[in-house]
Order: structure tokens, then C-alpha cells, then sequence
């Protein structure tokens, strides 16, 4: 070949290598793109596909030929008149085919296909050509059944859910839908209902329903106290859960509403109560105060001028009187004592609980410098085990030693000398404080009603007291968080527990 045609040559060969460069990049994007064009002579019914037509189709390029039988062989059975009649129609009315059908390709496997194309004419108006592409959407639309899969179990959970459920546009306020439950509650018919906006059922102010509503739209999760008119006019306080969600493409208000009338009423009423109990605890210190002072002097008036009598008078007096006289003198004695105990058991309520470290050593220790007189009368041997120190009222805390250890003292058994051990021990978060003795014990179905004030097991004559300790007792130790209570075998001696925080 000499150079003149070489020459010749080349412009051409640069335009076929063109030519192929290009056609194998289309090539390239439609394989990455998974869609392939499809041409179809219609007069002559022929159909030309590019290479990945036949991808799509799992069909062999080399041993099959583009044709509307290859595509047929293809085609879901339920999808195969459809996709016909669509065609059909698109040639007919000379708009664009837009179709989506299944195909089942060689090996069984099922797709979804996108067609669309579109059709050139001759002058009277006859198909002669439709030019298109083929694209699969099988990830589209298994995504899209998976969001109506999930849009038909929110409406089922929606309709059928006992919670009252509305959904809100959340700029406009209007009520998108409610379900059944709603209906219930607001005592319209659902039809109704979806016509109305939030503002015609909530009695608070729009401006402050818009603004709550909108901050809603931009949070996760948002709460809200609401005042909402149900038909009839009544009003019910309602807590209301929004959150956004999106349904359809649209952003909108989930809202569950809760009915907390009954809750709002009763916490009115217990503010209402605690405002009376206030009341009344004040009363009860001012009683406290006129108890200390204007009982007590009248008591000691009546005890001594009658102690005077009988010492005046002794030798002028019969047996009978002076045993009237001395009834007298421990009358008056047994209610200055009464009075005495109901102010401590009113103090232990009244007076604020101070945070400080106390020694339970010590504290023990001055309970039974306290009780001196009677550890010594009764000879009672009194134990213990290494005590903590713990965050109380020390001057409480003496107390309920005090009174729990003279009690042991007192409930003795005749002829027998009284043996008490102290201890304590951890219990998780707790100290376990024990007082044990060997006295006379409690009857099981006593050992609640024992911790109530007023309450004796025993007659005065037995046992001295006004049935106050324990439960001034039981007063100290759930002030400061703990429980009180007892194990004993009757004849065979008592345990008395007590928690108390651990100091952190």
C-alpha cells in the first residue's frame, strides 16, 4: 500500500476507533447503570438490543437474537398480557410507555423491569418506530414493599391500638387521620374528627400550640400537658408524645395521647391534703406548746397540793382516804408522764433531720450511763459488738437505743438477771443494728401492733409505761429511712432490728 492511500485510510480509521470507543463506553454504563436500549422497527417487526438486554434478561447474546419472542419467554406469566395491552395503548394514543413487569429469567430468578419508550410516526399518523430502555428496579420495588409492608402493620397497630393515636400535620395543625380509639375519646366519629384542626379540640392558647408543635416536628420525642375540649365541651387534661415520622414522603406528628384527668385531680387533691397536713402539724406543735406549759403546771399543782394534804392532814384521814389520795397523786403522775411522751413522740415528726456522722459507740454508751440506776437494780449484763458511725440525729438516735435497751431491762423474767447483746452488721446498702435479750418475749401476733402508740401487752400493775417507746421508736427510725421490727420466741426472749443508711 503506498502512502497516498495510507493516507486516505487513516481519517476513516480514526473514526472507527472513535466509533468503538464510544460505543464500548456506552457499553460500560449501561452494564454499571443496569439498564439496556432497545429498537424496534415496528413495520417490520424486527428488534435490535444492546449487549445488556440480554444481561438483564439472563439470556445468552451468542445463542439467542433479539426478538419479541425472546422477550416473551421472559415475561411473568401474570405480567404478560399486561405488558402487551400497555404497548398496545402507548402506540395507540401516542404517549410514552412507562411500564413496570416481572420476568423470570433462565435460572429462576425473579426481577423487575422498567420499560420506557417512545414512538416515531409517518404521515398518517402509523407507528413506524419505538426507541427505549430497559432498566432494572428490583431493589426499588423490593424496598417499596417493604415500606407498604410496614405502612399496612402501622395502620393495623394504628387502628386497632387501645391508645388514643392521631396523626398531626405538623405546620398547619390539622388532624391527618385518628384511630378508633380517638374516636372513643373525643366522642366524635373518625369521619369527623380527620376534619378538624388540633386548635378546635385544645383549650390553651394557638399561638403556644403552634409554637410546642413545631418544636416537636425537630425533636425526636417531645411531651407535652394539654387542656383538650372533647365533644359536649368537657375538658381533660392529656399528656400528649409527639414524634416526626414520615409517611408517604410527608413528614408528620405521631401523637399519642394519654388521659391523665383522673391523675392531675389526684395529685390537686394530694397537694390539697398535704396543705391540710401542714396545717395540722402546726396545730399539733401549737398543742405541743400549750402542753408543755399550761397542762404540765395545773398537773404539778394537783400532785403536790394533794401531796400536802396528805401530809397535813395524814393523822386526820382514814385508811380509805389516804389510798384516795395516793390514786390521786399517781394519777397526775402517770399524766404529766403521758404528756411528756407525746411531746417527744410529736418532736421526732416535727424536728428537722440534721445530716452529721455519729458515733453508735458512743451514743450506746450514754444510753447506759442513762440507765444506770435501772441496769444496776435489775443486775443486767449488757454486751456488744464493734459499732459503726453512721449519718443520724444524735440526739434521736440516743432515744431509740435508750428506750430499746430499757426496754429489754424492763421486760425481764422474774428471778432471772437480764443478758442483752448489742450488734450490727452490714446488709447491701444498709447497717442492720440487733438488740437481743433474754426476757420474756413476744407473742408473733403482737410484733406489728406493738410499734403503735398507746399500745401494752401487760397490765400497768406488770409493767410500768404509757405504750409510747416503740412507737417513738418506729417514728426515729423511718425519719431516717430505715424499718424497725422484731423477732421472739415468747418466754425465750426478743431480737429488736433496725436499718440505718451507710455513710457513702
Amino acid at each position: 500500500m503506498n502512502r497516498a492511500t495510507e493516507s486516505e485510510l487513516a481519517p476513516a480509521t480514526r473514526a472507527d476507533e472513535s466509533l468503538w470507543l464510544a460505543t464500548e463506553r456506552l457499553n460500560l454504563a449501561q452494564r454499571a447503570a443496569r439498564f439496556g436500549i432497545w429498537d424496534w422497527y415496528v413495520t417490520t417487526n424486527t428488534i435490535v438490543w444492546s449487549p445488556e438486554m440480554f444481561h438483564l434478561f439472563g439470556l445468552d447474546s451468542e445463542s439467542r437474537t433479539a426478538s419479541f419472542e425472546a422477550w416473551q419467554s421472559v415475561l411473568h406469566p401474570d405480567d404478560q398480557v399486561m405488558a402487551g395491552q400497555r404497548i398496545e395503548a402507548a402506540l395507540q394514543e401516542h404517549t410514552v410507555l412507562d411500564n413496570d413487569y416481572r420476568i423470570v429469567t433462565p435460572d429462576g430468578e425473579v426481577r423487575w423491569i422498567n420499560s420506557i419508550g417512545e414512538a416515531t410516526y409517518d404521515e398518517g399518523g402509523r407507528p413506524v418506530r419505538m426507541i427505549g430502555i430497559c432498566s432494572d428496579i428490583t431493589q426499588r420495588k423490593q424496598a417499596e414493599e417493604i415500606l407498604r409492608t410496614r405502612e399496612e402493620q402501622f395502620r393495623m397497630m394504628f387502628e386497632n391500638h387501645d391508645a388514643v393515636m392521631l396523626l398531626i400535620n405538623p405546620l398547619t395543625g390539622d388532624i391527618i387521620d385518628a384511630n378508633n380509639a380517638a374516636a372513643r375519646f373525643y366522642g366524635y366519629d373518625s369521619t369527623t374528627l380527620k376534619t378538624k384542626n388540633i386548635s378546635d379540640i385544645n383549650a390553651l392558647n394557638p399561638e403556644q400550640i403552634k409554637a410546642e408543635r413545631l418544636s416537636a416536628l425537630h425533636e425526636e420525642r417531645n411531651t407535652f400537658i394539654f387542656q383538650h375540649r372533647v365533644a359536649g365541651g368537657d375538658i381533660r387534661m392529656v399528656e400528649v408524645n409527639s414524634s416526626p415520622i414520615t409517611l408517604k414522603g410527608q413528614t408528620i406528628l405521631f401523637s399519642i395521647i394519654h388521659d391523665i384527668t383522673r391523675r392531675i385531680r389526684a395529685e390537686e387533691h394530694l397537694q390539697k391534703t398535704l396543705v391540710e397536713l401542714t396545717h395540722s402539724n402546726e396545730e399539733l406543735r401549737q398543742f405541743a406548746y400549750v402542753a408543755s406549759h399550761d397542762l404540765q403546771e395545773p398537773l404539778r399543782m394537783v400532785a403536790s397540793y394533794t401531796e400536802l394534804l396528805a401530809r397535813r392532814y395524814s393523822s386526820q384521814l382514814d385508811d380509805e382516804a389516804r389510798k384516795f389520795i395516793l390514786y390521786a397523786v399517781e394519777g397526775a403522775t402517770r399524766m404529766q408522764q403521758l404528756i411528756d411522751d407525746l411531746l417527744l413522740f410529736s418532736r421526732v415528726g416535727t424536728r428537722k433531720l440534721p445530716q452529721e456522722s455519729v458515733s453508735t459507740e458512743e451514743l450506746l454508751a450514754t444510753a447506759l450511763h442513762n440507765l444506770q440506776a435501772a441496769i444496776d437494780e435489775s443486775g443486767a449484763e449488757i454486751t456488744r459488738d464493734e459499732l459503726p458511725t453512721v449519718r443520724a440525729d444524735s440526739s434521736q438516735m440516743l432515744q431509740l437505743f435508750q428506750n430499746l435497751v430499757g426496754n429489754a431491762i424492763k421486760f425481764r423474767r422474774p428471778g432471772e438477771p437480764p443478758r442483752i447483746h448489742v450488734s450490727a452488721c452490714t446488709l447491701g446498702q444498709e447497717w442492720q443494728f440487733s438488740i437481743t435479750d433474754n426476757g420474756i418475749g413476744i407473742d408473733p401476733q403482737f410484733s406489728e401492733r406493738i410499734f403503735t402508740i398507746f399500745q401494752r401487752l401487760h397490765a400497768r400493775e406488770q409493767y410500768p409505761g404509757t405504750g409510747i417507746g416503740l412507737a417513738i421508736c418506729k417514728r426515729i427510725v423511718e425519719r431516717h429511712g430505715g424499718r424497725i421490727w422484731v423477732e421472739s420466741v415468747p418466754g425465750q426472749g426478743s431480737t429488736f432490728h433496725f436499718t440505718l443508711g451507710r455513710l457513702p
